[in-house]
Parts: C-alpha cells; structure tokens; sequence
C-alpha cells in the first residue's frame, strides 16, 4: 500500500512539474536572445517559418546578463539598429503577443518609436499591428491595429490601453490578447490585466503576415523611429492566453519543459496552410 502511495505521489509530481515550471507552449513565433550566443547579429524564429530574423544596418547590441530573469538581451540606442524579416510566414486570428521589454531613456529621433510591428506587406496593410511609444519621452504604449474586416488602413485602430506605461531602466512584462469575434484588446502589465479596449478590427487567418520586426519598423529614416531600450524575448500566439497563463509566463520568462518547436502542432498546422 504504501509503495501504491509513493508511485502516485510520483506521478502526480511528475506531471505537475512542466505545468507549473515553464512558459505556456505552442507560441507560433519566439525571439529569444536566450537562443543566439552564437549569433549576436540575429534571432532566431522558432515558430512556424524557422531560420533567422537577420539585422538591418547593423543590429542592435547582444548583452550577456542585462535580461529580466539573468539572460541576455538585445540593447539598441539609436537609429538603424533594428531587426527585421520578410520571409516569416504567420497566419493568425486571435492572439497574444508577449514582449519582456526595458525603456532605457527618450528616444532618439522622432517618428513612432517603434518596440515591435507586423504586416502582411508593404504599406498599404490589410492586416497589420504595431507597438510603439507615444512619443520620444514617453513610455506609453500605443497599439495600431489594422484588418481588412476593420476597413484597411482608412479604418485603423490607435489604442492606449490605461496603465500600459513603461518606467524607465526597468524591465516589464507587456502582454496584449485579441478576440477577434468579440474585436476586442485586453492589455496586461507584469502579470497584472489593465482592461479592455473594443476595437473595429477582426483579423483574418487565411490572411498570410510575412513582414516582422523589432525596434523599428522599417529600413529606411536611419534616425527615426529607434526604441532606445532592450528586449529581451518576444513570444506570439494564435490564440488568447488567459489571465493564468499570462501569470505563469510573466513568473517564468524562459523555463520550459515544451518539445522542440519544429515539431509542435501550430508548426505543423503553419506548414499545412502554405501548401493549401
């Protein structure tokens, strides 16, 4: 009997150890500088479309030891240091985009201090979202959010979302989840929910984003829009993570006990939707 006791207790604890020890799985796109002492001028796409997110002039700075839990982490302070790549393959409807991000001062230049940005091409976007600060002093975060459904770039959505502001020379958990049948955007700070926003916006799964960067959104305008701070890992979703899960990764930034990328389902699911 006891031995029966000891062998359940086991199991249990052997099961219990991935839920609560690591990061929720099956993101469809991961940055991580974690993942990259070997490559200081790229990060690595371990969801759907694999190979390397390659630097745009220059590339920002690998920092050994300056992330939010210990690990390394991507510093840039001026224009042209950003991270870009028009060959990732995303196709999504609602989402979770999750950034451990520092603001480590004003922003140089002017323009849109950008943290990250997606689109489905070059501009005019159909289907399109953009994190950046309000301004070169500011460290409030702005969402832009652009669908077909929501009317193109003429129907876009600028979202503020109250308490998404970004002390400088701190790291920060910002994480942002879309419905799109309810079009609405709920916004997180540090593990905590700040609300939500209604928006016009619904995205389109069959709609291919194959444009992502980091710190800028572009290669053009050298000295505009630079985010001078670090970050750190960027994780999306093809689906809401609830408020739990925002909790658990915000508690453990890189711990996971999850199987190679290349073999999860959203992987498999991404390859099948380029093939249709």
């Amino acid at each position: 009997m006891n031995r029966l006791l000891i062998l359940s207790i086991g199991i249990l604890l052997v099961t219990a150890v991935p839920m609560s020890a690591g990061y929720v799985p099956e993101p469809i796109l991961y940055l991580d500088a974690a993942d990259n002492p070997a490559h200081p001028k790229s990060w690595t796409n371990l969801g759907t479309a694999g190979g390397q997110l390659p630097s745009r002039s220059g590339g920002a700075k690998l920092e050994q030891n300056a992330g939010p839990d210990g690990g390394p982490a991507y510093t840039a302070n001026r224009g042209g240091q950003s991270y870009g790549h028009a060959g990732v393959s995303l196709f999504f409807e609602d989402w979770t985009i999750e950034i451990w991000v520092k603001r480590n001062g004003p922003a140089s230049g002017g323009g849109e201090h950008q943290i990250f940005g997606m689109a489905d091409r070059p501009w005019p976007f159909k289907q399109s979202i953009l994190l950046r600060f309000d301004g070169a002093e500011s460290g409030h975060i702005r969402a832009t959010l652009i669908s077909e459904e929501g009317g193109g770039p003429g129907g876009t959505d600028h979202i503020a979302p109250n308490g998404l502001d970004l002390g400088a020379k701190r790291w920060h958990h910002v994480v942002l989840t879309f419905d799109s049948r309810s079009r609405s955007l709920q916004s997180y700070l540090d593990g905590k929910f700040l609300g939500k926003d209604a928006t016009n916006q619904s995205f389109d799964d069959e709609l291919e984003v194959k444009r992502v960067t980091a710190f800028r959104s572009d290669a053009v305008d050298p000295d505009d829009r630079v985010l001078n701070g670090s970050i750190s890992l960027i994780r999306m979703y093809d689906r809401e993570l609830d408020q739990n899960e925002v909790r658990e990764n915000f508690r453990h930034p890189r711990a996971s006990q999850a199987v190679d990328p290349a073999e999860k389902v959203t992987t498999t699911w991404g390859r099948l939707k380029r093939t249709l």
